[in-house]
């Protein structure tokens, strides 16, 4: 029975890494990010030079390039829906985690605060390039079109696209017009 343990050892520390890491991955879908509950309601709108409309939750910080809209460029902390005019510049919007390329119209929500390990980015129509915004061995770009979402995990470095149901968001999205 000894001879079999190393065996069973080196089989289960790998199972035990991969059971630990998509918890890490997947606490960034537990309440408080939109796709799995309610939306909470905005606390503030407000429009930008470029006509943008942006919907700010609570604790959310936006900071526009100083020279916005020429540098179409955002930083953001926090919970926000965005509505983004067609414009043949890109919008570069950065989070802690992601560098986001918003190219022509589109109707997008970011869950990204700093303090939180994940962050996501819901997309109801529209075509966004989706960057990792830090160093990381596993640089490679996507692309997010309608109703596909990303969530990122810096502490496990992972980024994952995935088919988005999109019906609750934008039912949300059409009750604030």
């Amino acid at each position: 029975m000894a001879l079999y343990q190393p065996t069973t050892r080196l089989i289960a520390f790998p199972a035990v890494l991969i059971t630990i890491a998509a918890g890490m991955f997947t606490s960034c879908s537990q309440p408080g990010f939109a796709y799995k509950g309610k939306i909470p309601r905005p606390v503030k709108n407000i429009t930008l030079n470029d006509s943008s409309s942006v919907w700010l939750q609570k604790d959310t910080r936006i900071t526009t390039a100083d020279a916005y809209p020429q540098k179409r460029e955002l930083e953001i902390d926090g919970d926000l829906f965005m509505d983004v005019p067609d414009n043949s510049t890109p919008l570069i919007i950065r989070t802690r985690l992601l560098k986001l390329t918003v190219n022509g119209k589109a109707a997008f929500r970011v869950i990204a605060f700093a303090k939180e390990d994940g962050e996501e980015v819901q997309v109801i129509n529209g075509h966004i390039l989706v960057d990792k915004n830090y160093e990381s061995p596993f640089n490679e770009q996507d692309t997010l079109r309608n109703n596909q979402m990303v969530m990122i995990n810096k502490t496990i470095d992972l980024m994952e696209k995935e088919k988005f149901d999109a019906t609750d968001l934008a039912a949300w999205r059409a009750a604030l017009k």
